[in-house]
C-alpha cells in the first residue's frame, strides 16, 4: 500500500468517532474558560480528574488516559496550558508522578498562541504556580530539541518530584517533518528515562494532532517489538476512543507510516531497501503538492 493507499485509507475512518456511549464529555462543556479550543471536546470517560487541592481547585484540566491493551506504557494526552490551567497542569504532574513531558508546538505559530510558557525557561530559575513550586535545574540543548530537568514542591510538602521535559520546536508549522528519525529519537529519549514509570504527558497545541500521531507512532512500534499484527486502523480508533479528534488530518496518518518505515530502514538497512525508497519518494511528492495547494 503506497502513500495513496493510506490516504484512501484514512479517508474511510476520519470520521470516526467513538460509540455514543461514551462519547459524553460534561465536564468539558461546564469548563469553557480552560478549553483552549471550544470544538475539541475532552470526553469524561477517559478524562484526567484532578484531586490534589480539590477543593477549592477545580477537578477539570483538559487531559485524556491513554492506555493500549498489552502496551506497557500510558499516555496523558493533553492542550497546551492556558495562562489560567498552568497551575493545574502542574497539580497533575505531580499527582500523577510523570517521569515525562513531551511538548511538540512552539508558544507561537502563525502568529497565533499556541501554548502558553508554563515553566521557568532558564537553568537556576524558579516560580510559584498556584501552590506548586516550580524550579528548573538544566537545560540542555541537543538538535531538534531542548530537554530541561524540573523539580515541583508543593506548599506543605516535604516530597519533591523531578520530571524531564522534551520539548520538539522543529515540527512545521504546516504538515509534518520530512521523515520520523527525529520523531524516533524522541521516543528513545523518553525511553531512556530511568524514572520511566508513571505516565508520559503529551501535548501539542490542542493535544490531537501531533500528539496522536506521536502516540500511534509509539504503540505500533511497540507492537512491533514485541512481534504481534499491527492493525493500524484499530490502533486509530481505539485511540479516539480515549481522546477524541486524535489525527484529524490525512497527513498526520500517512506520517504514522513514515514513522515506521524509517525504524525498519534503520534496523534491515539493505533488506527493503528498494521498497522503502519509492514510498520515501512518494511521500516527498505528496507532500510537495499539499504545499502547493
Amino acid at each position: 500500500m503506497g502513500v495513496e493507499g493510506i490516504v484512501k485509507q484514512y479517508r474511510e475512518i476520519a470520521s470516526y468517532r467513538a460509540p455514543d456511549a461514551i462519547y459524553k464529555y460534561t465536564a468539558f462543556t461546564a469548563n469553557p474558560t480552560r478549553n483552549r479550543y471550544q470544538d475539541i471536546v475532552c470526553l469524561d470517560k477517559t478524562r484526567v480528574v484532578l484531586k490534589y487541592d480539590v477543593p477549592p481547585s477545580t477537578d477539570y484540566i483538559h487531559a485524556n488516559w491513554v492506555r493500549f491493551d498489552r502496551h506497557d506504557r500510558t499516555f496523558i494526552a493533553t492542550q497546551g496550558p492556558l495562562d489560567n490551567t498552568i497551575s493545574d497542569f502542574w497539580r497533575m504532574i505531580f499527582q500523577e508522578q510523570c517521569p515525562s513531558i513531551v511538548n511538540l508546538t512552539k508558544f507561537v505559530e502563525q502568529e497565533k498562541i499556541k501554548c502558553s510558557l508554563y515553566w521557568p525557561a532558564e537553568a537556576g530559575k524558579f516560580t510559584t504556580y498556584g501552590k506548586i513550586f516550580v524550579n528548573t535545574k538544566k537545560v540542555e540543548s541537543e538538535d531538534k530539541f531542548t530537554i530541561y530537568t524540573i523539580e515541583l514542591v508543593p506548599e506543605g510538602c516535604s516530597d519533591s518530584h523531578i520530571v524531564k521535559l522534551i520539548h520538539m520546536t522543529t515540527w512545521p508549522d504546516q504538515g509534518v517533518p520530512q521523515s520520523g528519525r527525529h520523531v524516533l529519537r524522541l521516543l528513545r529519549k523518553v525511553v531512556a528515562d530511568k524514572q520511566d514509570c508513571g505516565p508520559v504527558v503529551m501535548h501539542c497545541s490542542a493535544g490531537v494532532g501531533r500528539t496522536g500521531c506521536i502516540i500511534m507512532i509509539d504503540v505500533i512500534l511497540r507492537q512491533l517489538f514485541a512481534g504481534k499484527p499491527v492493525d493500524t486502523v484499530d490502533v486509530f480508533k481505539k485511540l479516539r476512543d480515549q481522546r477524541a479528534n486524535s489525527i484529524p488530518v490525512d497527513v498526520l496518518y500517512v506520517f504514522v507510516y513514515i514513522s515506521v518505515i524509517d525504524y525498519i530502514r534503520a534496523k534491515l538497512p539493505g533488506k527493503y531497501k528498494e521498497k522503502t525508497q519509492r514510498f520515501m519518494n512518494d511521500f516527498k511528492t505528496f507532500m510537495t503538492q499539499r504545499l502547493n495547494q
